[in-house]
C-alpha cells in the first residue's frame, strides 16, 4: 500500500543561522531516505516523516536548536 511522506529541509550555515521548512510530499511504498549535501557555507538537510505531525516536530525541534 502506498503511503504520504513529508520531506523537510533543514539548512545549517555557517553563520549559525538555521533554517527548517516543509519542504513537500511523495507517495512511496517506503520512506525515502533522507539525505545530507555540503556546500561551502552551508549543509542541507532532507528528512523523511511518514506523518505530517513528525514533520512539523522535527522543524521545531530544528528552529529551536537555533536559539
Amino acid at each position: 500500500m502506498m503511503k504520504i511522506f513529508y520531506s523537510v529541509k533543514s539548512q545549517f550555515y555557517a553563520d549559525g543561522t538555521v533554517t527548517a521548512e516543509l519542504n513537500g510530499t511523495r507517495r512511496a511504498f517506503e520512506k525515502p531516505d533522507n539525505t545530507k549535501t555540503q556546500f561551502i557555507h552551508k549543509d542541507v538537510y532532507i528528512d523523511w516523516f511518514p506523518s505530517k505531525r513528525e514533520a512539523y516536530a522535527k522543524i521545531k525541534e530544528v528552529k529551536g536548536s537555533s536559539r
